[in-house]
């Protein structure tokens, strides 16, 4: 029905411009009534329809204002939308049935309403209010609430407190105006201090440092106008069968408790702890949990189930693409889960965090934000939810934490030039610093030359060495602070080395990759240029929608998708893939890409609606981080002559 309400407007708008050839935004307001805030969606809801039809387009012109840009024949198309809306019959029910409804949802908890006092108030007679009491119930069904005309009594509505509270912010947040969310509220409880409540929620969201979006700070406003006005009537009629337990590990019950006591405290008011649980529950599982029809404590329920359930599959998806097995690891678990319950709230309500992890995880564990990319993807198909570079940062903190609790640590030997005592500072600092070594044998120079200790894992010296053994590590100052760092990067490019095998992707991988879309020695000043060409490839093969190219830059001003070694990973919205492919560009001079340069660009057009995509993206993620972390393997692709020889490379 909003929308029913969105498509008059903007059809209102466009007949006003073709009647008067040019409008303003005061204008539009004044005719269309709607505020001058709400015309630019209007407006932009006004071009959606003519682009569907090929009718032009509403673009504005300075000192003008809005006017219709197209050909003759687009300019007929537009008059005839006007006058197949102006033929529509059901603009008018559809209003009338709005404005019994909210008479409908106003008497509940209040007088019985009647038929004709409906009439006289909509100035309506008595068989048109009738004929709209039927689409009412329609509309109310859908909440398991009842509407029947009773002779001589009036309607009779029957419902829970639950359903009736879904109905109503259905009705306020859903079916009305955005602009005109304080004026329902006044309408609905006249009693309340709407600005005071208001004013409240306000409060509590900056002391939060959130930044909720218009609709859910519209949806927590109705539900704290709906609760203060039974608070004040002392008619509890919400009745939760579930404890506070359930509900108080979550942000959103601390956030719910503090909105309700800073609105009860200025009301002289007792807080309800029913009244705190619903509104946790109702902010919870906002955009995540259908509530329509739902009993709070099966939300919750089944928000956490989905929670968990995504963890799992997260510690798998890391094990596969890691070669570890963290499914036992019951602190990554609970650690993951916990974090997810917070990070699920930041983003939803806008909520910052440090962003100092983010360059730490960059500089020391490049491979396991790769890995962390892939969570993302998974996270944003079961919540919705686009995670940004620090939030990332933090998921790979744990995941790094528990590869390194899981590893068996390495065996070294270190060369050394030192006296024994230097020697043995040196071994004993290195096994304190160092989560990676767990056992050091000391040898000289000429030791290790004649005998090569093939057993040691990793060869740590102090002085340079005439051998190319690629286990060597040279560390000019035994007593730096970034040796410990040294030494886990060296391992890490050790173990990596070993798993990779060769430069390309296995079969399974194949069908992500084609001739066509592959870019060989292109010039681009910047990323969007290049971004908006790439996406170009797969629009015109129908791998993605018009709609991709705009999610792809969304998350790029999300989150910087460079991953060190001049590569970056961009990524758009899956909901706007229809096949997955990738698209490879090798530039002839580097980029700008966030704060790093970059020449070799994969974009990840990625579906994951079944098994078998999940399977094919954990081994493309599995041989791309082998990939990526072979300067030889990435610099063959910089010497691709074509896209076809570099479409072998990737494959053969």
């Amino acid at each position: 029905m909003k929308e029913y309400k969105e498509r008059k407007d903007a059809l209102q708008i466009i007949g006003l411009v073709l009647n008067h050839g040019s409008a303003t935004a005061s204008m539009i307001a004044e005719n269309v009534g709607v505020s001058e805030k709400t015309i630019r969606k209007r407006i932009a809801y006004a071009n959606d329809i003519l682009r569907d039809n090929d009718a032009g387009m509403l673009v504005a012109r300075p000192k003008i204002g809005i006017v219709l840009s197209g050909n003759q024949e687009q300019r007929g198309k537009a008059f005839d939308l006007i006058y197949m809306q102006k033929d529509d019959s059901g603009d008018g029910s559809n209003e009338r049935m709005l404005e019994t409804l909210r008479l409908v949802l106003r008497s509940i908890h209040r007088d019985t309403i009647t038929i004709n006092q409906i009439s006289e108030e909509l100035y309506m007679s008595p068989p048109t209010v009738a004929r709209e009491i039927k689409e009412c119930r329609k509309w109310l069904s859908g909440f398991n609430i009842e509407l029947n005309s009773v002779r001589n009594k009036g309607l009779e509505i029957r419902c829970t407190e639950l359903d009736y509270r879904q109905a109503l912010k259905e009705y306020i947040c859903k079916l009305c105006d955005p602009s005109d969310i304080d004026r329902e509220l006044r309408f609905f409880f006249p009693e309340l201090n709407i600005e005071l409540i208001r004013e409240s929620l306000i409060w509590v969201e900056n002391e939060w440092n959130l930044l909720l979006t218009e609709s859910s700070f519209a949806e927590i406003l109705t539900y704290l106008c709906i609760a203060t006005f039974e608070n004040v009537r002392k008619k509890h009629e919400l009745k939760l069968t579930f404890s506070e337990e359930e509900v108080s590990r979550y942000n959103e019950y601390n956030f719910a408790e503090k909105v309700f006591r800073q609105v009860n405290d200025h009301l002289g008011l007792a807080s309800r702890a029913e009244e705190i649980r619903y509104l946790t529950i109702q902010i919870l599982c906002s955009k995540v949990i259908s509530s329509a029809n739902a009993d709070p404590i099966n939300m919750v329920r089944e928000y956490d189930h989905k929670l968990r359930d995504f963890v799992n599959r997260t510690i798998t998806v890391v094990s596969d693409v890691m070669n570890t097995d963290l499914s036992q690891d019951e602190r990554l678990y609970e650690g993951l889960l916990n974090h997810i319950r917070a990070l699920i709230f930041r983003l939803k309500y806008g909520q910052t965090v440090d962003t100092t992890v983010n360059s730490y995880i960059r500089e020391n564990f490049i491979t396991t934000l790769k890995v962390s990319w892939l969570v993302s993807t998974l996270f944003e198909e079961y919540f919705s939810l686009s995670i940004g570079d620090d939030e990332l940062s933090y998921i790979a903190l744990y995941i790094q934490t528990a590869i390194d609790c899981s590893r068996r640590p390495a065996e070294a030997v270190l060369v050394t030039d030192q006296n024994s005592s230097v020697t043995r500072l040196i071994h004993d600092r290195i096994l304190h610093t160092s989560m990676d070594i767990g056992k050091i044998e000391d040898v000289t120079v000429h030791q290790f030359l004649r005998s090569k200790y093939p057993s040691a894992e990793l060869v740590i010296s102090l002085v340079p060495l005439e051998s190319k053994d690629e286990r060597i590590l040279v560390l000019k100052d035994p007593f730096h602070e970034k040796n410990r760092e040294k030494i886990h990067e060296k391992l890490m490019e050790l173990r990596a080395r070993r798993h990779w095998q060769k430069p390309h992707f296995s079969s399974v991988c194949h069908r992500l990759f084609e001739p066509d879309l592959m870019m060989t020695d292109v010039h681009y000043e910047n990323k969007d240029e290049l971004l908006y060409d790439m996406c170009s490839l797969l629009e015109n093969k129908g791998y993605v929608s018009h709609e991709y190219y705009a999610s792809v830059i969304k998350r790029e001003r999300a989150a910087n998708t460079a991953i060190g070694g001049d590569v970056a990973i961009p990524h758009g919205d899956m909901n706007f893939t229809n096949e997955s492919k990738i698209v490879v560009a090798v530039l002839d001079e580097p980029i700008d890409w966030g704060d790093e340069k970059v020449d070799v660009v994969f974009l990840l057009n990625i579906l994951m609606k079944s098994e078998a995509e999940v399977s094919k993206w954990q081994a493309f993620y599995r041989q791309f981080i082998s990939l990526t972390d072979s300067r030889e393997a990435i610099d063959k692709m910089r010497d691709c002559c074509d896209p076809v020889e570099l479409y072998c490379y990737l494959v053969q």
